[in-house]
């Protein structure tokens, strides 16, 4: 956990580095109006891609590879349909 978010209450929260992450990733399928799509390849890692996860697989961009323990912890910490986190203010 490297970066500081204030709380409801005013204290200052440790946002976990998966969540600082996944923002990031967000903001480039943001940016590129795209969808995030992560494959596990190997035991190790996922790979990141930016497209169309309905397309085919040659069209996807690969933008990035994760740890497997982060992709987890990034897994574990949303659901699907609307999630609220709010990162940096």
């Amino acid at each position: 956990m490297t970066d500081y978010n204030g709380t409801a209450n005013g204290q200052r929260a440790q946002v976990p580095e998966a969540m600082q992450t996944l923002a990031a990733y967000l903001q480039r399928s943001l940016d590129n109006t795209a969808s995030i799509v992560m494959m596990r390849h190997t035991a190790s890692v996922y790979t990141v891609y930016l497209g169309d996860p309905e397309g085919l697989r040659e069209d996807l961009k690969q933008v990035g590879t994760i740890e497997i323990s982060l992709a987890n912890e990034m897994l574990e910490s949303t659901s699907s349909g609307a999630n609220q986190i709010l990162i940096g203010g």
